[in-house]
């Protein structure tokens, strides 16, 4: 009971503090950014949506990524299509890469795919790892 109600907490300091996914100092259009963390940068539009609504798209993911128990880097995998790749966390899709975005950042798909998910694999937990402000003052 005590752990969800930490991440509970936790997850609701997320969303408040940083306006869920804040985009850190000096930021980019399509900068996100989770605990003033950055982990990716969206620079274009894919399968019908824009730039800012793919944004918005993984933004709104993140929510219950987030409130995963036990998120590490494990938890990030991908898988590889012969025109895109898509990046999951858990059972979560968080994102399909795709030629265009490797275009946009002058890289091959694989090395877009691998770039984001490592970022994921890096940021993510330490987000778990870390109580925030509102969970340590809850106990």
């Amino acid at each position: 009971m005590k752990s969800k109600l930490y991440l509970t907490i936790a997850a609701l300091s997320l969303t408040t503090a940083f306006g869920f996914c804040s985009t850190p100092a000096k930021a980019e259009k399509g900068d996100i950014a989770v605990g003033g963390e950055f982990v990716m940068r969206i620079r274009t539009g894919a399968a019908g949506l824009t730039q800012d609504q793919r944004v918005n798209a993984v933004t709104e993911r993140l929510v219950p990524i987030l409130s995963m128990p036990n998120l590490s880097a494990q938890s990030v995998h991908e898988i590889y299509h012969p025109n895109s790749v898509e990046i999951w966390v858990g059972n979560h899709l968080l994102i399909t890469t795709t030629p265009e975005d490797a275009k946009a950042n002058g890289l091959k798909l694989d090395q877009q795919a691998k770039l984001w998910a490592d970022s994921l694999k890096k940021v993510l937990p330490e987000l778990n790892a870390k109580p925030t402000n509102s969970a340590t003052a809850a106990k």
